[in-house]
């Protein structure tokens, strides 16, 4: 299954990034030479293939997918990636209220450790604490969204793509053709949003695109506070302290075909951000005295090959990330006095997946990992800590007319080198399947399908640096370990004037050697154990409707729902106080619904979003309730034609939203009060 030896010393790590090299390398030699004497007019099917960007399908995948187009995007106005996911079914955001807030995502009650984001397939890593702060990627230059719960169908990824809980990948757009977009976002509290992008096309076979935002916000929305806990007797407004933000982006994508039959993508990603961090606000006290700097940069090259005859394909993906992180908080243990902390990142990560189609209905893949994660900080103690990450993967996978199945085997391999010297290994499986169990054509207009699928998977979560050696007293812990399983219907009905489709699935998901968090001498200095087991059953429903049929031919009716039933109960220990009982900040029921209609005049939105009560602890009493809540927003949106001598010479967009229309207070974490009725005013130009 690979190279599974672990002295780990950094010779050990570029002797077996260069292996990998070489086996990139010589591949596309093999495969041009074994294709010599293929008929050459199957070359196209290859070319289309390679040149195309696809996205992916939501109603034949074995495992539930979620896909977000721009066209969906741009109806809500998305703008941060929590934007998109907060319309998908299954996802529990956890909102730390103000702009400047950190928002993570978990996905059917499994914790944001296990979730994994992607941009362009790649992942995205947090060596520290396992959890990726979403507010920091936005989805403006994206050609879609995806949400894959337990991964997506292909079995051409990288290890890391069978390695997750749930994905999201954000997918770049390709330019093509030669032009710009320049928008302007201004909005409620100071909000300020600039961008610009820029595609250009150098003959047939190069692409490149650059990609630009800077963003602030005061935040200094107001709140009502109140001073009894039922919240009927004294109050006061108050205004959120501390949520000023400043971010800035700057992203750049080269595309390369190579001849017919290999592509390059490159990437480079810069961030830099300036987060004031909003404190919880209880009765007399805010505290406010909390930021974070922050600077990531990424470089990443990925090299796609295909046989003349289709059948073998080969990626490589090679990725440098850096990130480095100042928290502070001037006011540290209530003293005045200030707390430094920096931490600085690094990663250097190689893949390669190889792919061979035996035939139509059956292919094959193996798919490699390496990577190299290290943190250093100021901190006393492990200061240093580098982490040696091994997963090589083994894939089939078989279709037909109606069935499409996947099975793939993950061997995972980690060794710190700090003075622990944790060493973790797991051989995990993982089994899906979908089947078309009618698919009837009543007329030439009218066809139904309906298909039945099933997933299961093994998951192995390894305890992250924060976990192992900061702010606790350090132990042997244990990977967290969850077992998914998945049974749901996909419907899609094509009738005279509308569109009908629907995904159910119900699901059971468990997870053991939770780690948990347990005071010891003081409320500062905690234990991490292996202590919980949780269990969730849960229900998504998804259904889109267009009626564009019944409209007139300018004008477009489109319906969007989404429900959510999840109940996570923790299942440890019977003796305890929380056993039995609904697991924090993950509602029993969540929802939403969104219609837009498209005209020739002004296009309009509506949008609803529901989330019932949930619990800021494991003890569901009614002093720990954060109370559900329902947030609706209206938008507005026209497109003008810029004409010069009957000439088109550019396009302006013109969008209005309102956010949170019934001015509804809020809180999503206990004590972050989240923003009142809002505006936000988009101007994008288009040449």
């Amino acid at each position: 299954m690979g190279p599974f030896a672990l002295v780990f010393v950094e010779s050990e790590m570029k002797n077996r990034l260069y292996l990998l090299l070489l086996f990139a390398t010589l591949w596309p030699a093999v495969l041009l030479a074994q294709s010599q004497d293929t008929v050459k007019t199957k070359s196209l099917l290859g070319e289309v293939e390679i040149s195309s960007q696809k996205i992916p399908s939501t109603m034949a995948t074995p495992a539930p997918t979620q896909i977000a187009t721009p066209e969906k995007m741009e109806q809500i106005m998305a703008t941060q990636v929590t934007d998109v996911l907060e319309t998908m079914a299954g996802i529990t955001i956890k909102d730390y209220g103000g702009v400047g807030g950190v928002k993570t995502v978990s996905a059917r009650g499994l914790g944001s450790q296990f979730s994994t984001l992607t941009i362009d397939g790649v992942a995205v890593t947090d060596c520290q604490n396992g959890q990726i702060d979403l507010s920091r990627y936005l989805v403006g230059n994206s050609a879609y969204v995806g949400l894959y719960q337990g991964q997506a169908g292909d079995i051409f990824q990288t290890a890391r793509g069978f390695a997750a809980g749930s994905v999201v990948n954000i997918e770049t757009t390709r330019p093509s053709f030669n032009g710009a977009k320049i928008a302007l976002e201004g909005g409620s509290f100071g909000y300020l949003s600039p961008t610009v992008q820029f595609d250009h096309r150098v003959g047939q076979n190069l692409m490149l695109s650059f990609w630009g935002n800077y963003m602030m916000s005061r935040g200094d929305y107001p709140f009502t506070m109140y001073y009894t806990l039922g919240g009927q007797d004294s109050s006061s407004v108050e205004y959120r302290k501390n949520s000023e933000v400043e971010m800035a982006t700057l992203s750049g994508s080269a595309f390369w075909f190579a001849g017919m039959r290999g592509r390059f993508a490159a990437k480079i990603h810069y961030n830099q951000s300036h987060h004031n961090l909003p404190g919880p606000a209880i009765f007399y006290y805010i505290k406010a005295s909390e930021h974070t700097d922050d600077d990531a940069l990424f470089g990443q090259l990925k090299y796609q090959f295909q046989s003349f005859d289709n059948k073998l394909r080969l990626q490589v993906i090679g990725k440098a990330f850096k990130s480095d992180c100042i928290y502070e908080d001037t006011a540290a243990n209530g003293s005045g006095g200030l707390l430094h902390n920096e931490y600085h990142q690094q990663e250097y990560y190689l893949s390669s997946t190889l792919l061979y189609s035996f035939n139509r209905h059956l292919a094959a893949s193996f798919a490699t990992d390496e990577a190299l994660n290290r943190l250093q900080s100021n901190l006393n103690h492990d200061s240093r800590v580098d982490r040696l990450s091994t997963l090589n993967v083994v894939a089939v996978n078989y279709t037909n007319k109606r069935l499409s199945s996947n099975a793939n085997l993950l061997a995972t391999l980690m060794k710190d080198n700090n003075e622990s010297g944790n060493h973790y290994q797991k051989v995990s499986p993982y089994f899906s399947a979908s089947y078309l169990a009618i698919d009837k054509q009543d007329s030439v207009s009218i066809r139904h399908r309906l298909r039945v699928r099933y997933f299961f998977k093994e998951n192995y979560r390894v305890p992250t640096f924060n976990e192992l050696y900061y702010f606790t007293i350090a132990k042997d812990l244990r990977p967290e370990k969850a077992l998914q399983n998945n049974v749901g219907l996909t419907y899609s009905g094509y009738f005279d004037k509308a569109q009908v489709r629907v995904t159910l699935d119900g699901y059971y998901n468990r997870v053991t050697d939770k780690l948990v968090a347990i005071p010891t001498q003081n409320l500062f200095l905690w234990s991490m154990i292996n202590l919980g087991k949780v269990e969730i059953k849960g229900l998504d429903v998804n259904a889109d409707i267009d009626l564009d049929g019944l409209l007139p031919e300018s004008q477009g009716l489109s319906i969007n729902g989404n429900y959510t039933f999840q109940d996570a109960r923790d299942m440890t220990d019977p003796l305890d106080k929380t056993y039995n009982q609904q697991i924090p900040y993950t509602p029993r029921h969540s929802g939403g619904l969104r219609l837009y209609w498209k005209n020739p005049w002004v296009n309009a939105g509506y949008s609803v979003m529901v989330v019932g009560d949930r619990y800021r602890l494991g003890q569901n009493t009614p002093n720990n309730l954060v109370e559900g809540y329902v947030d609706q927003g209206l938008s507005l949106g026209r497109s003008f034609k810029l004409r010069r001598d009957q000439r088109l010479v550019g396009e302006v967009d013109l969008s209005f939203q309102i956010n949170n229309l019934f001015d509804v207070q809020y809180e999503v974490v206990k004590s972050y009060p989240m923003m009142g009725r809002n505006y936000r005013v988009r101007l994008v130009y288009k040449i």
